[in-house]
């Protein structure tokens, strides 16, 4: 299971890693971060489920292990969700191949990944949901809104 979290400020992979003990490559690894990537204040990333979470816990994440014939589109469509999101939430792009045996997550809620030049208009729209629900969110690309 993976919780989302949200990242707070002076916060980076390593100081994250560190925070709930696993190393900073694996952290790195499960959200598709490069080594020279930068993480913002505010933003959200994806880590393994902890039984002593702070209030930064969002909502958890399933785990899924790609079986053989397996592709985003498919398992997207089982799951309900939209592909360009699970892509986004798994650090993959549409080119991108998955593997027998890889490990990938399916959020346990309706999750929307912001793309670039969303607005609360078009957020709001897109979903289909209350302003009030994200009234307080200021829009960054790859920001995950659980709803």
């Amino acid at each position: 299971m993976y919780q989302i979290y949200q990242v707070g400020p002076n916060e980076d992979i390593n100081v994250i890693a560190r925070k709930i003990g696993i190393p900073a490559d694996e952290l790195r690894r499960i959200n598709g971060i490069g080594d020279t990537s930068n993480i913002i204040s505010g933003s959200y990333i994806i880590i393994p489920s902890m039984n002593n979470m702070n209030d930064n816990y969002m909502e958890e994440y399933n785990k899924y292990t790609v079986k053989t014939g397996d592709t985003m589109y498919g398992i997207a469509k089982d799951s309900n969700i939209d592909v360009d999101t699970l892509l986004s939430l798994n650090g993959l792009n549409k080119n991108d191949y998955i593997y027998p045996n890889q490990e990938i997550v399916i959020p346990s809620s309706k999750t929307y990944v912001t793309q670039e030049n969303d607005t609360i208009k078009d957020i709001v729209n897109k979903l289909n949901i209350n302003t009030d629900k994200i009234k307080d969110l200021y829009v960054v690309k790859d920001q995950v809104i659980m709803y």
